[in-house]
């Protein structure tokens, strides 16, 4: 008697570990397909800065020279010198240019 209630209790301990097993490899199957999907989408982004990267460099009007300078005060920073030039409220925003601040680069 005592034999068959120690094999029902190896029975019963052995189907609470393998639904315990089963259990944690769906979360891990959960946080793997997660992180592949995270990562899908970081690689696709990725993909878009690098193709949009030298356009991000270039004067959004003219499109010919580098930007390099910025409306203060709200430091909006898109246009080449010669284009900020007639601005006096900033494009992006329409705040008022009390500055147009040219930069430099080494």
């Amino acid at each position: 008697m005592m034999r068959k209630y120690l094999k029902l209790q190896i029975i019963k301990q052995s189907c609470l570990l393998l639904a315990s097993l089963f259990i944690f490899s769906y979360f891990l199957y959960d946080i793997y397909r997660v992180h592949k999907k995270k990562n899908k989408k970081c690689s696709n982004l990725s993909k878009i800065i690098i193709s949009k990267g030298n356009d991000s460099l270039q004067c959004q009007e003219c499109k010919k020279q580098l930007i390099d300078t910025f409306f203060s005060p709200c430091g909006h920073f898109n246009l080449c010198y010669d284009c900020s030039k007639p601005y006096q409220n900033c494009p992006n925003c329409g705040e008022y240019v009390e500055e147009t601040i040219r930069t430099f680069k080494n």
